[in-house]
């Protein structure tokens, strides 16, 4: 009996390109974390996602802040 060669069936992907550009909020007059998590990730209880990506020692931001917000 002859033995078969197997070749392999590669498929090629390309990874899925990603944005290394950050998304940010300067923090205006009446924002708060949980009106921030609401617009940008969908849900109040997600604030402490933001806090956490910028480092925040409680849940005080100040206007003209430069907050990084993270994907939803």
């Amino acid at each position: 009996m002859a033995k078969e060669k197997i070749q392999p069936n590669f498929i090629e992907t390309k990874a899925p390109e990603q944005n290394d550009e950050l998304r940010t909020h300067t923090v205006a007059k009446g924002d708060s974390l949980l009106k921030l998590s609401a617009i940008y990730l969908g849900a109040l209880e997600r604030y402490t996602e933001i806090k956490q990506i910028n480092k925040l020692p409680d849940d005080r931001i100040t206007v003209g802040q430069i907050l990084i917000i993270p994907d939803r």
